[in-house]
């Protein structure tokens, strides 16, 4: 809220001739004229003090006597003090500080040093002390009342009258309060009354610590009523404005009153926790509620209030839910009440103010944050059931306060916020009635409804809104631990995944597509990457749940499903990114971009590294050659390949690099493991390997350098030929570093006889069809250059 602008500032009652201002005047004023003035006063205070103490050490004096002595010498500096107002205003004030200080120790003494003064008379003359502090501090100034506030709220804590009798103990405090409000008031000091305010409520907190539950808390419970209240009447009753104006430009009647009715929230709302939640302190806090929203009625500067409090009702419901005591009929009652004194009260408020978009959107807020409260709490209690109607009822209220706005003024803040909790209840309503962790698809379904409400009534607030609400919809989601432990459902695509997945999915994609006909931004970019993000989840699911008859939060991964999530993500990945590029929608590049590295990282991180069957204990399903294989190296190798095509997506050079490289690690690790496969199924991380194994090993590799050549030079692609020589350099360092000691008699003949005729076939082919197309530039030469595009 913006707090309200301060009036012009009173001329000093008192002011006199004035003198010429610069900063060694406001020096001097500060150290001659005040600064020495006060210090004189203090040690007038404690000379007299020290001399009480020096006269009881050489016994010159009875104790009794000492104490009406140091008595009588505060009078009397008090009596000179007034004796001198006219003539050295600064002066009287010193010498009066320092006889309320006098009177002050000499009491004190006289109580707890000497036990000369019954406790109760020491208790009422150290009152009585106070309050006449605070009454010449209007003729002296706040120096005598600062002193009267920190006596007063410390003489509790000095005298202890054994158990403390509530009504004395908070009548008194009240008084004090009172006399310190007024005078601060009539002077115009916010400072002394912002100190008497966390001075009042902090002697409410101490007493709550000392006596959390009893027959006492009525007695709290009235006195921070009428103490808050006290503080909110001085801060913003008629004329406050003009007297705490006196602080310049700073707001204090706007913030004394704002502090006041926080600390009294504070305290009402410990004594709630403390009470064991009962209906008493709920009412205290209840009625300081309706203060608030009254309040905010009658001056807009203080909306805050209200959702102070609504706030704080929720979290103690929350708290209370999460205690052991069960809770039951009595909290869906005091639920009720205080969710509705907040809802109707704040569109009661909205209505008779000039913007009554926050109150509006209070009661908007209040009837869905406290509906899902008592559906957490209470949902699965047979006693409340239906929520899906009572969402609806709620909805149909705030759908009427939609229909009020249209026929009156129509104001456009508030008939979105009416707008927006109708449409947010009739999605949750859904979702109760279909099952419990569908609250996420009900945040999500609220998306294209507040795009909609956007593009018609143009609330540049809505954009904002809807920020909160996609992100919380995401994080519901996921948080959410009934979201991991569902069945999908018998029907592949058409299950569960489909309606917690598909449809948040969507909704993001519409909600994007609707603002984005306003305008793009930030909150267009988001949904459009939340969108991304739900479908790449939802693939991965799905694939999940079939792999798992219909669950999705099995204990382990095979190679087929990995595989098939893997192939998935780029391929999703590979059309997003297209997307992205034929449309300049940098969200949708980004994300295929992402969703395709991560396909990447899975491959390379699980099914290369961590569940490669050749030293993992996977099992490779299938017969040889048309096996898991395929699909876990060959399906992502083949896909990886095609992004690595210059113009096929728009990727960077490096991107594309990067994906041909992983394409042909994929491609080399699928033949490597079909030779595997052929001599050790179904389990390849165990058995020595033989003879005719190492040499097929070798054959493949070449061969498979061959293949790529070929295509290398049908396709005219640098790339497979660059891949083509790597193939063939690991064959070569295979045969001579491992199979010259490794095979035996006629196996090794062959492995370098059919390495040797390889090699030179394709030292032919690259002389023929390499080199010689594609001539290095320059003078020509006898016989072909060598070719720029070669190794």
């Amino acid at each position: 809220p913006r707090p309200p602008a301060a009036a012009a500032a009173r001329p000093a009652v008192d002011a006199g001739p004035s003198a010429p201002k610069g900063p060694g005047r406001d020096l001097e004023q500060l150290l001659g004229g005040r600064l020495l003035v006060w210090i004189g006063g203090i040690a007038l205070a404690l000379a007299a003090a020290f001399f009480v103490k020096y006269s009881f050490d050489q016994g010159w004096v009875s104790a009794g006597v000492r104490i009406a002595g140091g008595c009588a010498f505060g009078l009397a500096l008090i009596g000179l003090g007034e004796w001198l107002r006219r003539r050295s205003a600064r002066v009287a004030q010193a010498l009066c500080a320092a006889g309320v200080a006098s009177l002050f120790a000499a009491l004190l003494a006289g109580t707890n040093l000497y036990a000369l003064i019954p406790p109760a008379i020491g208790l009422s003359a150290l009152a009585l002390t106070a309050g006449a502090a605070v009454v010449l501090s209007l003729r002296h100034g706040p120096f005598v009342a600062g002193l009267g506030l920190l006596g007063g709220f410390l003489t509790p804590a000095l005298i202890r009258v054994g158990d403390p009798s509530p009504p004395l103990f908070f009548g008194y405090l009240f008084a004090l309060q009172l006399g310190l409000l007024f005078v601060a008031r009539r002077r115009g000091w916010w400072p002394l009354g912002l100190l008497t305010l966390i001075g009042t409520h902090a002697w409410a907190f101490a007493w709550l610590a000392d006596l959390p539950t009893g027959p006492n808390e009525p007695f709290l419970g009235l006195f921070v009523l009428a103490a808050t209240a006290a503080g909110v009447l001085a801060a913003a009753g008629p004329g406050a404005t003009e007297d705490w104006g006196r602080a310049g430009d700073f707001p204090a009647a706007w913030v004394l009153g704002l502090l006041a009715s926080v600390l009294g929230l504070a305290v009402l709302a410990a004594t709630v926790h403390a009470g064991a939640f009962s209906n008493m302190e709920w009412g205290f806090l209840a009625l300081l509620a309706a203060g608030g929203l009254v309040l905010a009625r009658l001056d807009e500067s203080y909306e805050a209030l209200p959702w102070l409090t609504g706030a704080a009702g929720a979290v103690l419901l929350l708290d209370w839910s999460a205690g052991s005591a069960p809770t039951g009929a009595r909290f869906a009652w005091v639920l009720v009440g205080y969710g509705a004194l907040h809802a109707f009260g704040a569109w009661w408020s909205a209505r008779a103010m000039a913007e009554p978009v926050r109150s509006a959107s209070l009661s908007a807020a209040v009837s869905v944050a406290y509906l899902l409260v008592a559906w957490g709490e209470l949902g699965d209690d047979a006693r409340f059931g239906a929520w899906g109607l009572v969402a609806l009822v709620l909805a149909v209220l705030h759908a009427g306060a939609t229909a009020l706005e249209l026929r009156g003024r129509a104001h456009a803040g508030a008939l979105g916020a009416h707008a927006v909790a109708a449409t947010a209840l009739v999605s949750l309503g859904l979702a109760f009635e279909v099952r419990s962790e569908s609250i996420a698809v009900a945040w999500a379904l609220e998306l294209p409804a507040l795009a909609w409400l956007h593009e018609r009534l143009r609330l540049k607030a809505l954009r904002p809104l809807a920020a909160v609400v996609a992100v919380g919809a995401l994080g519901l989601l996921v948080a959410n631990p009934d979201t991991w432990s569902q069945n999908a459902g018998p029907l592949p695509v058409l299950d569960w995944l489909a309606w917690g997945f598909g449809v948040p999915c969507a909704a993001f994609a519409a909600a994007a597509l609707l603002f984005r006909r306003r305008a793009d931004g930030a909150l267009v970019f988001g949904l459009e990457a939340g969108a991304c993000a739900l479908g790449a989840a939802w693939l991965a699911l799905e694939v999940r749940a079939l792999f798992h008859e219909g669950r999705f939060d099995g204990s382990h991964f095979t190679l087929a499903e990995t595989g098939w999530i893997v192939s998935g993500w780029l391929l999703l990945g590979g059309l997003l990114a297209w997307a992205g590029g034929r449309r300049v929608r940098p969200a949708l590049r980004i994300s295929g971009l992402v969703t395709g590295a991560l396909g990447s990282a899975v491959l390379v991180l699980g099914l290369l590294i961590a569940s490669n069957p050749m030293w993992a204990r996977v099992v490779v399903e299938g017969p040889r050659l048309a096996n898991t294989l395929l699909i876990a190296y060959l399906l992502p190798a083949l896909l990886l390949g095609l992004a690595s095509r210059h113009g096929l997506l728009d990727l960077g050079e490096a991107e594309r690099r990067a994906a041909g490289a992983l394409s042909l690690v994929s491609t080399f690790a699928f033949v490597t493991l079909e030779v595997r496969h052929w001599f050790h199924h179904p389990l390849l991380h165990s058995g020595a390997p033989s003879n005719v194994e190492l040499y097929a090993y070798s054959a493949a590799w070449i061969l498979l350098g061959v293949a790529l050549l070929v295509g290398g030079l049908r396709s005219g692609s640098k790339v497979l030929r660059q891949a083509a020589l790597a193939v063939m350099l690991v064959a070569v360092a295979k045969v001579f570093l491992y199979d010259m000691s490794e095979l035996k008699d006629l196996w090794r003949v062959l492995s370098f006889l059919g390495l040797g005729v390889s090699l030179l076939a394709l030292g032919h082919a690259y002389q023929r069809f390499v080199l010689r197309a594609d001539p290095e530039p320059g003078p020509s030469s006898s016989g072909p250059g060598p070719s720029s595009d070669g190794p």
